[in-house]
């Protein structure tokens, strides 16, 4: 009876060992699947995307005037917005967004850089 004994107590000790080296692989494998790459690319630079640029004082003072508009009557564009990404605007920029389109030849909008 000695002997089974023994061969118990090894063979519950082979199945703890077994059962960490399971929780370990199994943490590694995990670790490995939810790790994303991460891409740096200029979005700007995509086909898709249409031209973003930053008004000077000069060019807001005249838009203003010529329209005879406010700054918080034009549409927002969020400062974290990723078409914004390269151009680090501030928050209160107004940003000119040029457009080609097949039917009306080009579209300018413009927006007010806010925080979310």
């Amino acid at each position: 009876m000695a002997k089974k004994q023994t061969s118990s107590k090894s063979s519950a000790k082979s199945t703890k060992t077994a059962a960490k080296k399971a929780v370990k692989v199994a943490k590694k494998a995990t670790a490995k699947k939810t790790k994303e790459p991460e891409f740096e690319f200029n979005i700007q630079d995509h086909d898709l995307v249409p031209k973003h640029e930053i008004l000077s004082e000069e060019d807001i003072q005249t838009f203003f005037e010529r329209y005879d508009l406010q700054p918080t009557s034009l549409p927002t564009i969020y400062i974290h917005d990723a078409a914004l990404k390269g151009l680090n605007p501030k928050i209160g920029d107004i940003i000119k967004i040029s457009r080609s389109s097949h039917t009306a030849g080009s579209s300018v909008f413009y927006r007010r850089v806010a925080y979310e």
